[in-house]
């Protein structure tokens, strides 16, 4: 859940680098999708994912800080840990990078 929510965090700190607008939102793919396209690529770099596989595992732990901040009211949670943290550490990687240069 934490990893989750370092994505979410980064994913915000590079909308707000950028001088963009984002609404009240844990959806990962939603903020990931409203990034500028040089940050979705660096993101994508960063974690090591195939670009084209990384939209895909996105979606796959897109709502995990919803989900899991609710996992016992669930009879079933499955996250794929080895993307969350690639991801959690390709985006903040990328995050703290362009927070500096601002």
């Amino acid at each position: 859940m934490c990893a989750a929510f370092c994505i979410e965090l980064a994913f915000k700190g590079l909308l707000t680098a950028h001088g963009k607008q984002y609404r009240r939102e844990h959806d990962l793919s939603w903020l990931f999708e409203h990034l500028p396209k040089e940050s979705q690529q660096a993101v994508v770099a960063a974690s090591g994912y195939p670009e084209v596989a990384f939209p895909v595992f996105l979606k796959g732990i897109s709502k995990a800080f919803v989900d899991w901040r609710y996992a016992f009211e669930s009879d079933y949670l499955h996250i794929d840990f080895a993307f969350l943290q690639a991801a959690a550490k390709g985006s903040l990687s990328v995050a703290q990078q362009a927070v500096a240069g601002t």
